[in-house]
């Protein structure tokens, strides 16, 4: 066995054994967000009572805590919550709740798309194919979108329920980052004509 072929076959190995990883992470990913669906359920049927909101002035704007009983706490990123939050615990909650089991279901959207690519690394025997392209520039709007329902989503959606202060900012480290995942996919995209001309060449 010559060099080339030691090294593709430890690349092979190595990528069958991420794919592996990012199949169990993303249906223990999958269990975990339907668990939290059905504790949203119940979180809803639960009385007004079990709930509670703590508003701190931190001197850089306001910090705001949400609480279901004694054990289960939302964090507001800053200036997202105003006074009148502590009057609606309970839609406070609920808020943040949802916006929580978005990001996250955006979040197992890229592992299943990072599933897929590693799993046609594996049926195809290269990472260059317009599927992978395609799953790639799909990671890279996910992350963006996550940025977005972070920064822009969850200080309207309490801005609009009356609890918050439309203090919508920009993260700029995640956009640019899911920019560049999105350059990637057409980097990607090109490799897999490239890798098309030469299966058809030979």
């Amino acid at each position: 066995m010559n060099r080339v072929d030691n090294s593709r076959n430890v690349a092979n190995a190595k990528c069958e054994t991420i794919g592996m990883l990012l199949r169990v992470g993303f249906w223990v990913y999958a269990a975990v967000i339907a668990g939290m669906v059905v504790f949203g359920v119940w979180m809803l049927m639960q009385d007004a009572s079990c709930f509670s909101v703590r508003i701190l002035d931190t001197g850089n704007g306001l910090a705001g805590f949400a609480f279901l009983g004694d054990n289960f706490e939302i964090d507001f990123s800053r200036n997202v919550l105003n006074a009148a939050a502590e009057e609606s615990p309970k839609l406070t909650y609920a808020a943040g709740y949802l916006v929580t089991v978005l990001i996250c279901a955006l979040s197992c959207g890229i592992l299943w798309n990072a599933r897929n690519i590693f799993r046609s690394i594996d049926r195809e025997d290269t990472p260059f194919t317009q599927e992978n392209a395609k799953a790639i520039h799909r990671i890279g709007w996910l992350l963006i979108a996550i940025s977005l329902v972070k920064t822009w989503l969850w200080p309207f959606l309490c801005g609009i329920a009356g609890i918050g202060t439309f203090c919508m900012s920009v993260d700029v480290n995640s956009l640019v980052f899911g920019a560049v995942v999105i350059c990637l996919s057409h980097v990607f995209a090109y490799g897999a004509v490239l890798q098309q001309e030469s299966d058809e060449t030979i």
